[in-house]
Protein backbone atom coordinates (compact mmCIF):
# COMPACT_ATOMS: atom_id res chain seq x y z
CA UNK A 1 0.00 0.00 0.00
CA UNK A 2 2.75 2.19 1.15
CA UNK A 3 4.83 1.88 -2.13
CA UNK A 4 1.84 2.29 -4.54
CA UNK A 5 1.16 5.27 -2.33
CA UNK A 6 4.72 6.38 -3.09
CA UNK A 7 4.48 5.53 -7.05
CA UNK A 8 1.29 7.96 -7.18
CA UNK A 9 3.46 10.89 -5.54
CA UNK A 10 6.05 10.17 -7.83
CA UNK A 11 3.98 10.19 -11.26
CA UNK A 12 2.25 13.40 -9.71
CA UNK A 13 5.03 14.91 -9.59
CA UNK A 14 6.53 14.08 -12.63
CA UNK A 15 3.42 15.21 -14.50
CA UNK A 16 3.37 18.36 -12.61
CA UNK A 17 7.08 19.10 -14.00
CA UNK A 18 6.50 17.98 -17.66
CA UNK A 19 3.23 20.56 -17.59
CA UNK A 20 5.28 22.76 -16.73
CA UNK A 21 7.83 22.48 -19.31
CA UNK A 22 4.99 22.67 -21.77
CA UNK A 23 3.88 25.87 -20.66
CA UNK A 24 7.22 27.29 -20.41
CA UNK A 25 7.93 26.11 -23.53
CA UNK A 26 5.18 27.45 -25.39
CA UNK A 27 5.82 30.72 -23.58
CA UNK A 28 8.90 31.15 -24.86
CA UNK A 29 7.78 30.18 -28.90
CA UNK A 30 4.93 32.32 -28.70
CA UNK A 31 7.51 35.31 -27.96
CA UNK A 32 7.72 37.32 -31.18
CA UNK A 33 8.19 40.87 -32.89
CA UNK A 34 6.12 42.16 -34.95
CA UNK A 35 6.10 45.73 -37.13
CA UNK A 36 3.22 47.54 -38.38
CA UNK A 37 2.97 47.73 -42.63
CA UNK A 38 -0.47 48.50 -42.73
CA UNK A 39 -0.46 47.08 -45.89
CA UNK A 40 -3.85 45.83 -46.39
CA UNK A 41 -6.03 48.64 -44.25
CA UNK A 42 -5.97 50.29 -40.51
CA UNK A 43 -7.19 47.29 -39.06
CA UNK A 44 -4.70 45.85 -35.78
CA UNK A 45 -6.74 42.82 -35.66
CA UNK A 46 -5.53 41.86 -39.47
CA UNK A 47 -2.94 39.35 -39.57
CA UNK A 48 -1.76 40.65 -42.89
CA UNK A 49 -1.40 44.66 -41.82
CA UNK A 50 2.16 43.03 -39.71
CA UNK A 51 5.37 42.10 -40.60
CA UNK A 52 5.68 38.79 -40.16
CA UNK A 53 2.36 38.11 -40.56
CA UNK A 54 0.58 37.98 -36.80
CA UNK A 55 -1.52 35.10 -36.83
CA UNK A 56 -1.53 34.29 -33.70
CA UNK A 57 -1.19 37.29 -30.87
CA UNK A 58 0.42 36.79 -28.25
CA UNK A 59 0.96 38.46 -24.96
CA UNK A 60 4.75 38.20 -25.12
CA UNK A 61 4.35 39.71 -28.25
CA UNK A 62 6.88 43.11 -29.04
CA UNK A 63 5.29 45.57 -31.92
CA UNK A 64 7.07 47.50 -33.19
CA UNK A 65 5.80 51.17 -35.23
CA UNK A 66 8.50 52.06 -37.76
CA UNK A 67 6.80 54.97 -39.59
CA UNK A 68 7.10 53.09 -43.11
CA UNK A 69 3.33 51.98 -42.72
CA UNK A 70 1.04 52.59 -45.52
CA UNK A 71 -2.11 52.91 -42.99
CA UNK A 72 -2.43 53.91 -39.39
CA UNK A 73 -3.60 51.79 -37.04
CA UNK A 74 -7.15 51.29 -35.55
CA UNK A 75 -7.63 49.36 -32.24
CA UNK A 76 -11.02 48.45 -31.47
CA UNK A 77 -10.46 45.41 -28.92
CA UNK A 78 -8.72 45.68 -25.83
CA UNK A 79 -4.54 44.62 -26.51
CA UNK A 80 -2.30 43.22 -24.26
CA UNK A 81 1.45 42.66 -25.43
CA UNK A 82 4.77 42.35 -23.70
CA UNK A 83 6.45 45.94 -25.54
CA UNK A 84 5.55 48.65 -27.54
CA UNK A 85 8.53 50.12 -29.73
CA UNK A 86 8.66 53.53 -31.71
CA UNK A 87 11.41 53.95 -34.25
CA UNK A 88 9.17 56.18 -36.90
CA UNK A 89 5.73 58.21 -36.93
CA UNK A 90 2.22 56.75 -35.75
CA UNK A 91 -0.97 57.55 -35.25
CA UNK A 92 -2.86 55.37 -33.41
CA UNK A 93 -6.62 55.18 -33.17
CA UNK A 94 -8.58 53.69 -30.60
CA UNK A 95 -12.43 53.38 -31.72
CA UNK A 96 -13.95 53.81 -27.82
CA UNK A 97 -17.33 52.22 -28.08
CA UNK A 98 -18.86 54.89 -26.26
CA UNK A 99 -21.22 54.58 -23.19
CA UNK A 100 -24.51 52.54 -24.64
CA UNK A 101 -25.39 48.99 -23.85
CA UNK A 102 -23.67 46.15 -25.07
CA UNK A 103 -20.21 46.46 -26.76
CA UNK A 104 -19.39 49.58 -24.55
CA UNK A 105 -16.63 50.85 -22.96
CA UNK A 106 -13.15 51.90 -23.48
CA UNK A 107 -10.38 50.30 -25.36
CA UNK A 108 -6.93 49.88 -23.78
CA UNK A 109 -3.21 48.52 -24.54
CA UNK A 110 -1.57 47.38 -21.78
CA UNK A 111 2.00 46.46 -21.79
CA UNK A 112 3.19 44.13 -19.46
CA UNK A 113 6.93 44.49 -19.66
CA UNK A 114 10.20 43.26 -21.48
CA UNK A 115 13.96 44.17 -22.14
CA UNK A 116 14.77 47.02 -21.38
CA UNK A 117 11.28 48.25 -21.00
CA UNK A 118 7.78 48.24 -21.87
CA UNK A 119 6.79 51.29 -23.70
CA UNK A 120 9.88 53.11 -25.78
CA UNK A 121 9.36 56.23 -27.90
CA UNK A 122 13.14 57.21 -29.88
CA UNK A 123 14.37 60.82 -29.76
CA UNK A 124 13.38 62.37 -32.43
CA UNK A 125 9.64 60.30 -33.10
CA UNK A 126 6.65 61.77 -33.09
CA UNK A 127 3.74 59.20 -31.19
CA UNK A 128 0.17 60.36 -31.40
CA UNK A 129 -2.66 58.36 -29.61
CA UNK A 130 -6.12 59.26 -30.52
CA UNK A 131 -9.58 58.39 -29.02
CA UNK A 132 -12.46 58.56 -31.47
CA UNK A 133 -14.65 59.53 -28.74
CA UNK A 134 -14.30 63.22 -28.28
CA UNK A 135 -17.04 65.05 -26.18
CA UNK A 136 -18.48 62.62 -23.77
CA UNK A 137 -17.93 62.78 -20.18
CA UNK A 138 -20.07 59.31 -19.09
CA UNK A 139 -18.01 56.89 -21.62
CA UNK A 140 -14.93 55.07 -20.42
CA UNK A 141 -12.28 56.08 -21.13
CA UNK A 142 -9.28 54.76 -23.66
CA UNK A 143 -6.22 53.96 -21.81
CA UNK A 144 -2.50 53.48 -22.40
CA UNK A 145 -1.20 51.42 -18.97
CA UNK A 146 2.27 50.08 -17.71
CA UNK A 147 1.14 47.13 -15.67
CA UNK A 148 2.43 46.38 -12.20
CA UNK A 149 5.63 44.01 -12.15
CA UNK A 150 6.31 45.50 -15.70
CA UNK A 151 9.48 47.45 -16.49
CA UNK A 152 7.93 50.66 -17.21
CA UNK A 153 8.72 53.13 -20.36
CA UNK A 154 11.16 55.63 -21.38
CA UNK A 155 9.83 58.67 -23.67
CA UNK A 156 12.73 60.98 -26.33
CA UNK A 157 10.49 61.98 -28.86
CA UNK A 158 7.34 63.14 -28.58
CA UNK A 159 3.86 61.86 -27.52
CA UNK A 160 1.03 63.51 -28.84
CA UNK A 161 -2.53 62.55 -26.15
CA UNK A 162 -6.02 63.52 -28.40
CA UNK A 163 -9.48 62.97 -27.05
CA UNK A 164 -10.52 60.39 -24.25
CA UNK A 165 -7.18 59.18 -23.41
CA UNK A 166 -5.20 57.73 -20.13
CA UNK A 167 -1.63 57.06 -19.51
CA UNK A 168 -1.22 55.05 -16.48
CA UNK A 169 2.38 53.44 -15.32
CA UNK A 170 2.07 51.45 -11.77
CA UNK A 171 4.95 53.19 -9.71
CA UNK A 172 5.13 49.79 -7.60
CA UNK A 173 7.75 48.58 -10.33
CA UNK A 174 7.26 50.30 -13.87
CA UNK A 175 7.46 54.50 -13.88
CA UNK A 176 7.12 55.82 -17.10
CA UNK A 177 9.68 58.22 -17.62
CA UNK A 178 10.12 61.76 -19.99
CA UNK A 179 13.60 62.13 -20.72
CA UNK A 180 15.36 65.63 -21.42
CA UNK A 181 14.40 66.33 -24.67
CA UNK A 182 11.07 64.43 -24.49
CA UNK A 183 7.74 66.23 -24.71
CA UNK A 184 3.83 64.82 -23.62
CA UNK A 185 1.09 67.33 -25.68
CA UNK A 186 -1.62 66.68 -23.46
CA UNK A 187 -5.09 67.43 -25.99
CA UNK A 188 -7.47 65.33 -23.80
CA UNK A 189 -11.08 67.33 -24.27
CA UNK A 190 -11.70 66.02 -20.96
CA UNK A 191 -10.62 63.67 -18.09
CA UNK A 192 -7.30 63.64 -16.26
CA UNK A 193 -4.23 62.66 -18.74
CA UNK A 194 -2.71 59.97 -16.07
CA UNK A 195 -5.86 58.95 -14.23
CA UNK A 196 -7.62 59.27 -11.33
CA UNK A 197 -7.06 59.11 -7.86
CA UNK A 198 -5.82 55.29 -7.86
CA UNK A 199 -3.18 54.48 -5.27
CA UNK A 200 -2.02 52.05 -7.52
CA UNK A 201 -0.99 54.88 -10.07
CA UNK A 202 0.56 56.91 -7.56
CA UNK A 203 4.25 58.85 -9.03
CA UNK A 204 3.83 56.11 -11.55
CA UNK A 205 4.94 59.05 -14.81
CA UNK A 206 7.94 61.17 -13.70
CA UNK A 207 9.03 64.13 -15.92
CA UNK A 208 12.98 64.86 -15.83
CA UNK A 209 14.82 67.65 -16.30
CA UNK A 210 14.82 68.92 -19.86
CA UNK A 211 11.38 67.16 -20.40
CA UNK A 212 7.94 69.08 -21.36
CA UNK A 213 4.38 68.73 -20.59
CA UNK A 214 1.83 70.76 -22.31
CA UNK A 215 -1.86 70.55 -20.89
CA UNK A 216 -4.43 72.40 -23.24
CA UNK A 217 -8.03 71.69 -21.59
CA UNK A 218 -8.11 68.78 -19.89
CA UNK A 219 -8.03 68.26 -16.09
CA UNK A 220 -5.75 68.57 -13.16
CA UNK A 221 -2.85 65.67 -14.03
CA UNK A 222 -1.97 65.53 -9.90
CA UNK A 223 -5.14 64.07 -9.19
CA UNK A 224 -4.88 62.88 -5.70
CA UNK A 225 -5.00 65.11 -2.69
CA UNK A 226 -1.73 67.03 -2.27
CA UNK A 227 0.91 66.21 -1.20
CA UNK A 228 0.25 62.85 -3.14
CA UNK A 229 0.47 62.68 -7.01
CA UNK A 230 0.45 60.66 -9.63
CA UNK A 231 3.22 62.34 -12.17
CA UNK A 232 6.18 63.82 -10.56
CA UNK A 233 7.78 67.49 -12.25
CA UNK A 234 11.48 67.45 -11.40
CA UNK A 235 13.41 70.45 -11.37
CA UNK A 236 14.26 71.59 -14.53
CA UNK A 237 11.13 70.33 -16.67
CA UNK A 238 8.97 72.79 -17.96
CA UNK A 239 4.95 72.39 -17.72
CA UNK A 240 3.18 74.71 -19.80
CA UNK A 241 -0.38 75.68 -19.21
CA UNK A 242 -2.17 76.22 -22.42
CA UNK A 243 -5.54 75.69 -21.02
CA UNK A 244 -8.54 78.22 -19.54
CA UNK A 245 -8.59 75.61 -16.73
CA UNK A 246 -6.46 76.86 -13.60
CA UNK A 247 -3.76 74.90 -12.82
CA UNK A 248 -3.31 73.64 -9.30
CA UNK A 249 -0.63 75.34 -7.37
CA UNK A 250 -1.46 74.58 -3.43
CA UNK A 251 0.54 72.13 -2.14
CA UNK A 252 1.78 71.04 -5.89
CA UNK A 253 5.77 71.14 -6.68
CA UNK A 254 6.60 72.29 -11.07
CA UNK A 255 10.50 72.58 -12.45
CA UNK A 256 9.59 75.58 -14.67
CA UNK A 257 6.14 77.12 -15.23
CA UNK A 258 4.92 79.02 -18.34
CA UNK A 259 1.33 80.56 -18.82
CA UNK A 260 1.12 81.16 -22.92
CA UNK A 261 -2.43 81.85 -24.53
CA UNK A 262 -2.96 79.76 -27.38
CA UNK A 263 -5.66 81.00 -30.04
CA UNK A 264 -7.62 78.15 -32.21
CA UNK A 265 -11.08 76.76 -32.63
CA UNK A 266 -11.88 77.40 -29.34
CA UNK A 267 -12.40 80.72 -27.48
CA UNK A 268 -8.87 82.53 -26.81
CA UNK A 269 -8.11 83.02 -23.19
CA UNK A 270 -5.54 85.69 -21.49
CA UNK A 271 -5.84 84.98 -17.38
CA UNK A 272 -5.90 82.19 -15.32
CA UNK A 273 -6.54 82.58 -11.86
CA UNK A 274 -4.51 79.51 -9.41
CA UNK A 275 -4.85 79.40 -5.64
CA UNK A 276 -2.25 79.17 -3.17
CA UNK A 277 -4.23 78.48 0.03
CA UNK A 278 -2.62 76.60 3.08
CA UNK A 279 0.11 74.61 1.75
CA UNK A 280 2.74 75.87 0.15
CA UNK A 281 3.76 75.98 -3.49
CA UNK A 282 7.44 75.52 -5.22
CA UNK A 283 8.38 76.50 -8.47
CA UNK A 284 11.58 77.05 -10.69
CA UNK A 285 11.49 79.99 -12.94
CA UNK A 286 7.68 81.40 -13.16
CA UNK A 287 7.36 82.69 -16.61
CA UNK A 288 4.43 84.71 -18.71
CA UNK A 289 5.72 85.43 -22.63
CA UNK A 290 2.81 86.91 -23.61
CA UNK A 291 2.49 90.31 -23.56
CA UNK A 292 -1.85 89.85 -23.72
CA UNK A 293 -1.48 87.08 -20.64
CA UNK A 294 -1.86 87.06 -17.05
CA UNK A 295 -1.18 84.72 -14.38
CA UNK A 296 -3.04 85.90 -11.50
CA UNK A 297 -2.94 84.09 -8.39
CA UNK A 298 -6.47 85.09 -6.94
CA UNK A 299 -5.26 83.33 -3.00
CA UNK A 300 -2.12 83.84 -1.13
CA UNK A 301 -2.68 82.22 2.10
CA UNK A 302 0.00 79.89 1.33
CA UNK A 303 3.78 80.41 0.35
CA UNK A 304 5.44 80.24 -3.07
CA UNK A 305 8.96 78.93 -3.08
CA UNK A 306 10.76 80.48 -6.35
CA UNK A 307 13.25 78.33 -7.41
CA UNK A 308 14.23 80.32 -10.59
CA UNK A 309 13.70 83.78 -12.49
CA UNK A 310 10.34 85.62 -12.61
CA UNK A 311 10.22 86.74 -16.11
CA UNK A 312 6.72 88.84 -17.09
CA UNK A 313 6.38 90.16 -20.51
CA UNK A 314 2.77 89.86 -19.55
CA UNK A 315 1.19 90.28 -16.36
CA UNK A 316 1.85 88.02 -12.81
CA UNK A 317 0.18 89.57 -10.08
CA UNK A 318 -1.24 88.64 -6.26
CA UNK A 319 -3.52 89.28 -4.62
CA UNK A 320 -3.83 90.42 -1.29
CA UNK A 321 -2.80 87.69 1.18
CA UNK A 322 -0.78 87.03 4.09
CA UNK A 323 2.52 85.24 2.55
CA UNK A 324 5.03 86.93 0.70
CA UNK A 325 6.72 85.56 -2.17
CA UNK A 326 10.09 83.63 -1.36
CA UNK A 327 12.97 83.35 -3.35
CA UNK A 328 15.15 80.13 -2.59
CA UNK A 329 16.75 79.33 -5.75
CA UNK A 330 20.58 79.35 -4.28
CA UNK A 331 21.51 80.64 -7.48
CA UNK A 332 20.99 83.93 -8.74
CA UNK A 333 17.89 84.66 -9.36
CA UNK A 334 16.61 87.34 -12.36
CA UNK A 335 12.96 89.51 -11.65
CA UNK A 336 12.65 90.69 -14.96
CA UNK A 337 9.06 92.38 -16.54
CA UNK A 338 8.80 94.08 -20.05
CA UNK A 339 6.44 96.30 -21.60
CA UNK A 340 4.04 96.90 -20.75
CA UNK A 341 5.05 95.48 -17.15
CA UNK A 342 8.15 97.25 -17.30
CA UNK A 343 8.81 98.84 -13.84
CA UNK A 344 4.88 97.65 -12.80
CA UNK A 345 5.92 93.69 -11.11
CA UNK A 346 4.10 94.33 -7.57
CA UNK A 347 4.69 91.41 -4.86
CA UNK A 348 1.52 92.62 -3.24
CA UNK A 349 2.50 90.82 0.25
CA UNK A 350 6.70 91.52 -0.04
CA UNK A 351 9.14 89.04 -0.98
CA UNK A 352 12.22 87.38 0.62
CA UNK A 353 15.29 86.47 -0.53
CA UNK A 354 16.22 83.26 1.72
CA UNK A 355 20.16 82.84 2.95
CA UNK A 356 22.47 81.42 0.40
CA UNK A 357 20.10 82.91 -2.40
CA UNK A 358 21.07 85.80 -4.89
CA UNK A 359 18.12 87.88 -6.50
CA UNK A 360 19.27 90.46 -9.32
CA UNK A 361 16.66 92.69 -10.21
CA UNK A 362 16.62 93.46 -14.26
CA UNK A 363 13.47 95.76 -13.63
CA UNK A 364 12.08 97.84 -10.88
CA UNK A 365 9.69 95.94 -8.40
CA UNK A 366 7.35 97.33 -6.18
CA UNK A 367 6.52 96.67 -2.69
CA UNK A 368 3.32 98.34 -1.21
CA UNK A 369 3.27 99.92 1.96
CA UNK A 370 2.92 97.68 5.17
CA UNK A 371 4.82 95.31 3.41
CA UNK A 372 8.65 94.06 3.54
CA UNK A 373 11.36 92.93 0.94
CA UNK A 374 13.35 90.69 3.70
CA UNK A 375 16.62 90.14 2.22
CA UNK A 376 19.07 87.17 4.16
CA UNK A 377 21.04 86.28 1.52
CA UNK A 378 21.73 88.84 -1.39
CA UNK A 379 19.59 91.64 -3.49
CA UNK A 380 20.79 93.13 -6.37
CA UNK A 381 19.47 95.88 -7.67
CA UNK A 382 21.70 96.85 -10.13
CA UNK A 383 20.39 99.76 -12.13
CA UNK A 384 16.74 98.93 -11.01
CA UNK A 385 15.06 100.23 -7.53
CA UNK A 386 12.99 98.74 -5.62
CA UNK A 387 9.78 101.36 -5.62
CA UNK A 388 6.72 101.81 -3.52
CA UNK A 389 6.20 102.69 -0.14
CA UNK A 390 7.09 99.41 1.66
CA UNK A 391 10.27 98.57 3.52
CA UNK A 392 13.73 96.98 2.67
CA UNK A 393 14.68 94.21 5.15
CA UNK A 394 17.96 93.27 5.29
CA UNK A 395 18.43 90.84 7.78
CA UNK A 396 21.93 89.90 9.73
CA UNK A 397 24.05 87.95 7.37
CA UNK A 398 22.25 89.50 4.01
CA UNK A 399 23.60 91.92 1.92
CA UNK A 400 22.08 94.38 -0.43
CA UNK A 401 24.33 95.67 -2.93
CA UNK A 402 23.47 99.31 -4.96
CA UNK A 403 25.02 100.66 -7.20
CA UNK A 404 26.53 104.08 -5.39
CA UNK A 405 24.45 106.62 -8.58
CA UNK A 406 21.42 104.33 -7.97
CA UNK A 407 21.66 104.24 -4.02
CA UNK A 408 21.42 108.27 -3.82
CA UNK A 409 18.50 108.69 -5.83
CA UNK A 410 16.61 105.72 -4.80
CA UNK A 411 17.46 104.89 -1.35
CA UNK A 412 17.34 106.51 2.10
CA UNK A 413 18.18 105.69 5.43
CA UNK A 414 16.93 108.07 7.99
CA UNK A 415 19.01 109.33 11.84
CA UNK A 416 22.35 110.56 11.47
CA UNK A 417 24.05 111.79 8.64
CA UNK A 418 27.14 109.47 7.59
CA UNK A 419 30.65 110.79 7.60
CA UNK A 420 32.58 110.87 3.79
CA UNK A 421 34.28 108.32 5.66
CA UNK A 422 31.87 105.78 6.25
CA UNK A 423 30.45 106.62 2.24
CA UNK A 424 34.13 105.41 0.82
CA UNK A 425 36.09 107.52 -1.65
CA UNK A 426 34.13 107.78 -4.61
CA UNK A 427 37.13 106.62 -6.63
CA UNK A 428 37.50 103.10 -4.74
CA UNK A 429 36.22 100.35 -7.28
CA UNK A 430 35.82 97.89 -3.52
CA UNK A 431 33.04 97.06 -2.53
CA UNK A 432 32.36 97.62 1.27
CA UNK A 433 29.39 96.53 3.86
CA UNK A 434 28.12 98.49 6.40
CA UNK A 435 28.87 96.52 10.01
CA UNK A 436 25.51 95.06 11.79
CA UNK A 437 23.02 96.12 12.30
CA UNK A 438 23.17 97.85 8.21
CA UNK A 439 24.43 95.43 6.32
CA UNK A 440 23.70 97.97 3.31
CA UNK A 441 26.49 97.10 0.37
CA UNK A 442 27.73 100.07 -1.91
CA UNK A 443 29.33 99.10 -5.20
CA UNK A 444 31.30 102.26 -6.26
CA UNK A 445 30.98 104.02 -9.28
CA UNK A 446 32.78 107.51 -10.68
CA UNK A 447 29.06 108.89 -10.09
CA UNK A 448 29.29 111.52 -6.68
CA UNK A 449 27.48 110.41 -3.96
CA UNK A 450 25.55 113.08 -2.51
CA UNK A 451 25.80 112.83 1.22
CA UNK A 452 22.99 114.74 1.96
CA UNK A 453 20.29 112.46 1.03
CA UNK A 454 22.26 109.28 3.20
CA UNK A 455 21.23 108.83 6.67
CA UNK A 456 20.97 105.42 8.91
CA UNK A 457 18.21 103.74 10.87
CA UNK A 458 18.45 100.39 12.02
CA UNK A 459 17.88 97.42 9.32
CA UNK A 460 14.50 96.42 10.98
CA UNK A 461 13.06 100.19 9.16
CA UNK A 462 14.91 100.43 5.96
CA UNK A 463 13.11 102.64 4.16
CA UNK A 464 12.95 102.25 0.58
Amino acid sequence: MEKASTLVSRITFIAVLVLMTVLATSLTFGQATYTWTGAIDTNWQSSGNWSPTRTSPNIADTLVFDGAQTNQPSDTINVTVARMLFTGFVQINMANRGSGAGNAGGVSIKCTGGSPDAFHINAGVTVIFSSTLLTSTTAAIDSIVMTSGGTGGNVYGTLKMVGRLQLKSDNTSSRLYFQSGSVCVDSMITGAIFGVAATAYANGVEFLAGSQFWIYRSSNPFQQAAPASLVIFNHGSLFRALSSNTPVFSGRTYGNFEFRRVTDAFAPFNVISPAISALDANVDTLRVPLATDTLNFATNTGTLFVKGNIEAVGVIRWAAGTKPVVFAGGIEQKIYASSPNAGNLSFTNGDSVRAGSTVHLINTIKIPTGKFSDVAGILNPDTATLAGAGTLRVDSGGVAQVLSATYAGNYTQTSTTLTQAQLLNTTERARRMYQAPYHMQILKSTAALPQASLEQRPWADNLC
